[in-house]
This record gives structure tokens, C-alpha cells and sequence, in this order.
């Protein structure tokens, strides 16, 4: 998602300097390699102190920009939110809150909060409801990639800033170059997500889940495809990625990359793929790649659903007979014509998407500058 963004933030005529907050999946190293600036966040347990950062001396965080590369909120000039799906009854915590006082400082001071094409919700918690509809109500846009996530969002507010556009990281592509597997290969992308007390159905996928990859593996390796596991998030997919090398051993292969373009060339030179990453499903999708998915949340479905091909994600109790119907069905439908318009009518909506936020980064570019010369 990261690599889509800066690579659509090129094309915007203004000057863009990135600052990224530091996370699991955005460690000091890979947030050095866009250039981008460190933001810290002035909060502790429940206690939000970013509010402190716009009294503090412009010369002091001059300072610790120029000489640390250390950026507070109040130096954030907007921001594109890009969590994938991080607000709703499935995560619960304090991230609405802490969103929603962002987004109404932000407002305060004229500067613009995006959401990017994202799952949200449901939002059952009445306080949480009360907190988004000042929130979403204050920013600039808030792009739902499916419309399950437009009808929770529009529950608690239908605005006109509330639109529905398809995940942008369709218009990534990956480099050309050799493979990384040379045999013809299926692909298996598995999610802890699975396994987790997010999964609302997680009972049924307990004891399930590995039995569910091994019927593909099994098949794969009837048709003739070499199995490959794709560890896609890194440590939190090991256990699942080393039970299945564990019990298939060298009849499979393994592979981990740290590159999103690889993971994503990686997916395009497969032959089929079997998801339970989104974006995995997403890669595979819109590359024209036949896939198979399990699900943790509404947005597999619906993502499916989209692509006309919701028969494709997979239950917990499939059997080997359903396993290689499946496989076989999704082998047939990848030169389908209606789906080969769905891949490029996403592009083109994603096009669209990214032509709205460059017009808002121009409009706050040149007020700016105005604002700067008056």
C-alpha cells in the first residue's frame, strides 16, 4: 500500500516530503528507503498529547526535522490514511478516539485528514458512533472500498465526502525479470487473522484452518503445480507458514520477501493462487491470476463479490472433491471477459480516486503559499 501511494504522490505537481509513524509493518529501515521523515506521536496508554506539539516553538521542531528527521503533528501538513481496515467492532481499542481528535485538530487548523479505499466497520458502540460523525464529517474525503463499508460508514454519517472507490494498489505493477520459482507453481498465502479472536467464525476455522491449505497443496500437487507458501506479513503468518513445511517437506517450497513488487511479481507468475491476505487476493485479482481465498471479515467477500466470483471463497468444512471443483472452475475462469472489464473498469476508478486527492493537495499547496505570501 505504501509503494502505491508514493508512487501515485509523484504524479501531483506540488513538492511531497513523506512522514511515516512507526509500526510493526514499517520499521526504521524500510521507512528510510522512501526518504520519508519519523513521526512521533506524543501519546502514552489512553493519554493523547499530541495536542501539546502546535505550542511548541517552531524553531525547536525546525530542529528536530532538519537534524533527526523527527516530525510532530503539528508539522503534518495532511494526511492519507491508509490503514487497510483498523476502525470497527472487529479492533477493539482506542484508535477511534485517538482518530477522532486527530482528524478534529487537523480541521482546527485547516489541514486535510484522507482516508484511502479501506474496509470499515461495523460500528456497534454508541460512543464511538457519536465520536465518528464529527470525524468523518471533518475530513476532506473518506474513500470505502466496498459497500458493506459504505452502508456502516453512511449509518453514521451520509455526506457526500463519503464515496466508494476500489483498493488503489490495483495500479501497482511489478518489475519485469526472472522468476522466482522456476517450475509452474501454486501459490499459498496464509493469515494468523485466520486463527485470531478478530475472526468472528474463528471456532470454526480452529481446527480447520491447516486442513483447509492442505487440501489446496494436495490438489496442486495432483494437478501437476509445484505448492509454494508465501509468508506475506512475516512473523505473525510463521507458525502457520512452518506447520505446512512441517507436514508437507520438500513435496513444497517456501518463500519470504521483504519487497512489495516482488510479492506482488511473485503472485503475478503463479498460476493459481490460495489467499487469506487481502492484498494477496487483490494481487491476484486484478492481474488476471486465478484465486481462492478464505475470510476473516466482509471485505474478502465483498471483494470477491465485486469480481463476480464469490463461489471462490473457501468454507472451513471443504472437502477434497470440493477442493479440486474449485481449483479447477477457477483455472476456467481467468480469460473471462466480464472479469477482464471489472480489472480494468477498477483501474480506471482508481485513477479517478487518486485525480480527487491530487486536487486537494493542490488546493492546499496553493492556499498555503498564499496564506504564506500574505
Amino acid at each position: 500500500m505504501l509503494l502505491a501511494v508514493v508512487e501515485n504522490l509523484r504524479r501531483t505537481k506540488s513538492k511531497i516530503v513523506i512522514a511515516l509513524t512507526p509500526s510493526r509493518n514499517s520499521p526504521y529501515l524500510k521507512r528510510c528507503e522512501h526518504l520519508a521523515l519519523q513521526k512521533v506521536s506524543l501519546r502514552k496508554g489512553r493519554f493523547d498529547f499530541n495536542f501539546l506539539s502546535y505550542w511548541l516553538p517552531k524553531g525547536g521542531r525546525r530542529w528536530l526535522m532538519d537534524s533527526l528527521g523527527i516530525v510532530l503533528e503539528a508539522d503534518i501538513d495532511m494526511v492519507l490514511d491508509a490503514s487497510g481496515f483498523a476502525y470497527g467492532d472487529q479492533w477493539r481499542n482506542d484508535s477511534v478516539r485517538y482518530l477522532c481528535s486527530e482528524i478534529l485538530r487537523f480541521k482546527k487548523n485547516d489541514k486535510p485528514y484522507i482516508f484511502l479505499p479501506q474496509a470499515f466497520g461495523p460500528f456497534s458502540d454508541k460512543a464511538d458512533v457519536k465520536r465518528l460523525n464529527k470525524c468523518f464529517g471533518s475530513a476532506a474525503h473518506v474513500f470505502v472500498r466496498d459497500e458493506a463499508s459504505l452502508q456502516f460508514v453512511k449509518a453514521v454519517i451520509d455526506s457526500p465526502n463519503v464515496e466508494l472507490f476500489p483498493d488503489f494498489t490495483n495500479l501497482l505493477n511489478p518489475s519485469k525479470g526472472l522468476g522466482f520459482i522456476d517450475s509452474q507453481y501454486s501459490l499459498v498465502i496464509p493469515n494468523g487473522q485466520m486463527l485470531s479472536s478478530r475472526n468472528l467464525s474463528n471456532s470454526q476455522w480452529l481446527g480447520n484452518y491447516i486442513r483447509v491449505l492442505g487440501k489446496f497443496i494436495e490438489v496442486s500437487l495432483e494437478k501437476g503445480y509445484l505448492p509454494v507458501v508465501l509468508n506475506h506479513e512475516g512473523k505473525i503468518d510463521d507458525e502457520i507458514c512452518s506447520a505446512l513445511i512441517e507436514s508437507y517437506g520438500d513435496r513444497i517450497s517456501y518463500l519470504e520477501l521483504d519487497n512489495a513488487l516482488d510479492v506482488k511479481r511473485a503472485i503475478r507468475d503463479s498460476a493459481i493462487v490460495f489467499s487469506s491476505r487481502f492484498h494477496g487476493c487483490v494481487s491476484a485479482l486484478t492481474q488476471k491470476v486465478p484465486c481462492l481465498c478464505t475470510s476473516w471479515s466482509h471485505k474478502y467477500e465483498l471483494l470477491f463479490k465485486d469480481y463476480n466470483k464469490d463461489k471462490f471463497v473457501v468454507s472451513h468444512n471443504v472437502s477434497h472433491s470440493d477442493m479440486v471443483e474449485l481449483f479447477q472452475a477457477a483455472m476456467q475462469e481467468k480469460s473471462n471477459e466480464a472479469y477482464l472489464a471489472r480489472c480494468e473498469y477498477d483501474k480506471d476508478k482508481s485513477l479517478q480516486m487518486w485525480s480527487k486527492v491530487h486536487a486537494v493537495i493542490e488546493h492546499y499547496s496553493e492556499n498555503r503559499v498564499e496564506n504564506q505570501v500574505s
